[in-house]
């Protein structure tokens, strides 16, 4: 709930006022609020939940979308990593010192 303070030597002009409700007294001044302020706060709360209530089925729609791209970014992940291998195969054969060839396949027992 919301209220407003006052401190406690103005508290004088709360007091014969039917305008403004006390809610309590402490050391450092008077708690009150108004039938308004009252609503106010209550429609606020009202509106605050609403809000909440839309923000989450936002976020249980996006996750959905954001879900069925996972078999998409899944294959795109294993073609970067084949295309990286692939790459850095290339970086070390042209960067090599002594040239590199293609290995010739001799039948098994042969070599």
């Amino acid at each position: 709930n919301y209220f407003m303070r006052i401190t406690r030597k103005d508290e004088k002009t709360l007091r014969n006022s039917k305008k403004y409700m006390v809610i309590e007294t402490r050391k450092d001044g008077v708690r009150f609020t108004t039938s308004t302020l009252r609503e106010l706060g209550k429609r606020h709360k009202q509106i605050s939940s609403s809000y909440e209530e839309q923000q989450q089925e936002l976020l249980e729609a996006a996750m959905q979308v954001m879900a069925s791209y996972t078999p998409a970014i899944e294959d795109l992940n294993m073609l970067i990593a084949e295309l990286d291998v692939l790459l850095t195969f290339a970086h070390v054969s042209a960067n090599a010192p002594a040239p590199y060839v293609r290995p010739t396949m001799e039948a098994a027992g042969s070599g």
